[in-house]
């Protein structure tokens, strides 16, 4: 030992050693090891170093501990190479005779800022001026050389990802990850596998082909949010279970129904009077036991509806709870809810308009997220001013009138309108005025058509040409006869 301490030059003594807590008792020499004279313990070449004299001459922060007077080697229980501790600085020493392990962070400029001491029960403590705006070893990339920030718990975490760069497995996850972004934030450049899809948005038109609705709002779509309104007693109900009919037995689809002011019979009654065109709901023997089976067979008994048993009003939750079952798990197409006032009528809270808000927010995203189409019934306001014109009397619909809430406009896709004049005499009280008041889709809004309602056999037909319908004498002055 002593041969080999000869054959090097002693560059460095009275140096702190790590093994025995001696303060001044060991040496290093020129060629790497250390010799401490009061333990007598020998540290060959490559286990551990001191910093150069040159690296001594550097300005510390006060109150820090010398880098010159202590250890930098490998930590054997972590794996890590005493190389990669010089490379960040992490170092070891005694501090009033107790061994601790030092990580410096520095500047920039590579100048020392302040160091963390880790002692042996894992506590810790700080020295130097504060730092705790920089990450330990951000001083080796000052200069920006990689995109990518990988942050680990701890600097010893952080000495264990940087030795793992020559495990290409590892270092290929980290390099390859894609960046984070919070959710719901996308970059244009990344769009292009969705912009070139070949995707066609299938609008499934409502069953007036000899009006002009279809032409102007394309029909519906799944994922879409449309709201339906008219004044009390106009037809909403009427209006939307002709159309759940069309979409469940012409169409095919399957369609979820939440109808709130009426029980389920009511409902399936009311779809299988659509299909024999006779007013079931009020005679049930208005056709044969057998063709009143069939009929149910027909509509019902395909499976395609499914309904809600209530009792008036549900909590928030629990509606969309039945919702999201009806989107999921029964996979439906399109789901009616009928109406929306009567939805929140469950909800605790005195305030409409910010209940409102809430479920129709939960809607939509309820919309998006499942890409089911959801048709939902609102009622208006009462007419305001003298010379307003009552919904009931066939007064003008639109979205400034919706009652409760901006937001059942704002956040609709499609919004039509239904007008009719209950006090009308002769057949005119049967016409329906429909009004689109917005279409996102096709930006197209006005007069949508006319529909009469044929009450001997529950169904609404296309009016093109009021005249054939009703008769002139019956058109009120000013009434628009359409010829589409």
């Amino acid at each position: 030992m002593q041969q080999q301490q000869e054959e090097s030059k002693l560059e460095k003594e009275h140096l702190p050693c790590p093994d025995c807590g001696s303060s001044d008792a060991m040496s290093l020499y020129s060629d790497g090891h250390t010799y401490c004279f009061s333990c007598k313990q020998y540290r060959a070449e490559g286990r551990a170093t001191m910093f150069t004299a040159k690296d001594e001459d550097k300005p510390q922060p006060k109150n820090t501990i010398k880098e010159s007077d202590m250890l930098i080697e490998s930590l054997k229980a972590r794996g890590i190479k005493q190389e990669t501790c010089r490379k960040y600085g992490y170092f070891k020493t005694r501090v009033r005779g107790k061994l601790v392990q030092v990580a410096s962070y520095y500047d920039d400029a590579k100048q020392l800022i302040g160091q963390k001491v880790r002692q042996k029960n894992k506590e810790f403590y700080t020295l130097g001026n504060s730092f705790s705006t920089r990450f330990f070893g951000q001083h080796l990339w000052a200069n920006g050389h990689r995109k990518m920030l990988i942050i680990t718990e701890g600097e010893i975490d952080c000495l264990t990802v940087s030795q793992i760069n020559g495990n290409n497995a590892v270092i290929d996850a980290i390099w390859n990850a894609k960046e984070y972004t919070p959710d719901g934030i996308v970059n244009g450049k990344d769009l292009w596998e969705r912009v070139s899809e070949e995707e066609i948005e299938t609008g499934y038109d409502l069953p007036w082909s000899d009006i002009p609705i279809n032409n102007m709002i394309h029909g519906f779509r799944k994922g879409e949010l449309v709201v339906l309104t008219a004044g009390t007693g106009v037809g909403k109900s009427t209006f939307i279970r002709q159309i759940a009919y069309d979409f469940g037995v012409k169409k095919k689809l399957k369609i979820g129904m939440l109808m709130l002011e009426e029980n389920v019979k009511r409902t399936a009654r009311g779809l299988m009077s659509v299909h024999v065109g006779k007013r079931l709901y009020m005679d049930r023997h208005a056709i044969d036991e057998k063709a009143y089976h069939k009929a149910f067979e027909e509509t019902l008994g395909t499976g395609r509806y499914v309904m809600y048993e209530h009792f008036g009003s549900l909590d928030g939750d629990n509606l969309m709870n039945k919702i999201r079952y009806m989107a999921i798990a029964e996979e439906c197409d399109f789901i009616i809810l009928d109406h929306i006032s009567i939805a929140i009528s469950g909800l605790s809270g005195d305030n409409e308009r910010k209940m409102i808000d809430m479920l129709m927010t939960q809607l939509r995203s309820l919309a998006e997220e499942t890409g089911v189409g959801l048709l939902i019934i609102s009622h208006l306001r009462r007419a305001t001013g003298r010379e307003s014109t009552p919904f009931e009397e066939g007064g003008t619909t639109s979205l400034s009138q919706l009652r409760g809430s901006g937001a059942i406009g704002q956040l609709a896709d499609t919004v039509i309108g239904l007008e009719r004049n209950q006090q009308a005499e002769g057949k005119a009280k049967n016409l329906v005025k429909l009004r689109v008041l917005k279409c996102r889709w096709t930006g197209e809004t006005g007069i949508a058509g006319h529909l009469f309602y044929d009450k001997d056999k529950d169904n609404l037909i296309g009016a093109p040409k009021l005249k054939d319908i009703i008769g002139d004498e019956d058109i009120e002055e000013g009434e628009y006869i359409a010829d589409f």
